[in-house]
C-alpha cells in the first residue's frame, strides 16, 4: 500500500510496517463479506455507470464460502497525526478480475496469520498473492 511505503521507490520500505516495533499490524479475522465498486465500462454509457446511466457504480459483494471469517494482509504505520492503516493489494484472481481487474485485496489463509506477523519478510512474502478463484464467489 503506498500509505506504508516509505520515501523510497523499492519495496523494501513497506515490509517494517507488516511487523515488529511501531510497525506491528497484522491479518486480523473479522471479514465474512468484502465489496467492491467498480466496473470497467462495457456498455458505452458514463463511463464506470451501473448500467442504468444514473453514474453509480455497482456493489458487488465477494465471499469464501467455506471460510466465514477471513482476514486481509494488513499493514500499520504511525505517522504525526496517528496510525496508518491499509491493507495489501494483488492482481485479481478470475473471479475478481472482471470486476475490478486493476487489484483485490490479499486473503490470508488461515495457517498463515501468525506468520504474517513474525516471519521474516523473505519467508512471507509469498503469500501475497491472488486467492484462489474457486475457493471464493461474487454476489
Amino acid at each position: 500500500m503506498n500509505s506504508c511505503q516509505d520515501d523510497s521507490s523499492d519495496a523494501a520500505g513497506w515490509p517494517d510496517c507488516r511487523r515488529g516495533g511501531q510497525g506491528r499490524k497484522g491479518g486480523e479475522p473479522g471479514f465474512g463479506k468484502f465489496a467492491i465498486e467498480y466496473r470497467p465500462e462495457r456498455d458505452g454509457r458514463n463511463p464506470g455507470a451501473g448500467g442504468d446511466g444514473d453514474g453509480k457504480k455497482p456493489l458487488h459483494w465477494f465471499d469464501v464460502p467455506s471460510r466465514p471469517i477471513f482476514a486481509f494482509a494488513g499493514i500499520r504505520r504511525p505517522t504525526d497525526r496517528g496510525n496508518a492503516y491499509g491493507f495489501l493489494t494483488t492482481e485479481p484472481n478470475t473471479v475478481v478480475a472482471p470486476i475490478h481487474p486493476k487489484a483485490m485485496p490479499v486473503i490470508l489463509h488461515d495457517d498463515v496469520y501468525e506468520r504474517w506477523l513474525t516471519a521474516p519478510w523473505e519467508d512471507i512474502q509469498k503469500s501475497v498473492a491472488p486467492y484462489p478463484s474457486q475457493l471464493m464467489r461474487v454476489d
